[in-house]
């Protein structure tokens, strides 16, 4: 991000992070150790994995600030189970499930409310009231498949409008 703004003209109060699968838990990696500079994240088909054994969910995750996080995840994902379990694409690792992760979520940020449904997404369910106006929220794609739910579900608009309403204090 430094090198970029020394060649580029970007607001760095704006910089947000997306990604599907590996893509994904690195949203969540810069999530939890760059929030002092990342404004957003959207990861997409992955758990917040930081420590060896998964279990709590982001177990070693410590952000600097309420960081808005905006997960999408499909139902029928066999590579990252939506409700947790091991993957069959990395022998021995096991992941907490999108529910699971979402609390996870909630309870980093500080989020005090219930989740609620998104009126404007009836997918998504929502803590809007968290640390830093930060939200918190868990969009899940029925039937969904690992990484091939773009543009059906509209994640890219939905990653969006939570972005436009996030920037660094």
């Amino acid at each position: 991000i430094t090198k970029l703004t020394e060649s580029a003209c970007i607001d760095t109060k704006r910089v947000y992070v997306s990604g599907c699968s590996n893509g994904g838990g690195m949203s969540y990696k810069a999530a939890c150790d760059a929030a002092d500079v990342i404004a957003a994240a959207a990861p997409v088909d992955f758990d917040c994995t930081t420590n060896d054994t998964n279990d709590p969910s982001c177990g070693m995750c410590a952000p600097a600030r309420g960081i808005t996080e905006v997960q999408f995840r499909g139902t029928s994902d066999f590579a990252v189970p939506y409700g947790g379990g091991n993957t069959p694409v990395v022998a021995g690792l096991t992941f907490p499930g999108a529910e699971a992760n979402f609390t996870t979520w909630g309870e980093l940020n500080m989020c005090t409310d219930s989740p609620q449904a998104l009126a404007q997404h009836a997918d998504c369910q929502a803590y809007e009231t968290c640390k830093d106006g930060a939200e918190t929220i868990l969009c899940t794609v029925q039937n969904g498949t690992h990484c091939g739910n773009y543009k059906s579900f509209g994640i890219i608009d939905i990653a969006w409008e939570m972005f436009e309403k996030a920037a660094l204090p």
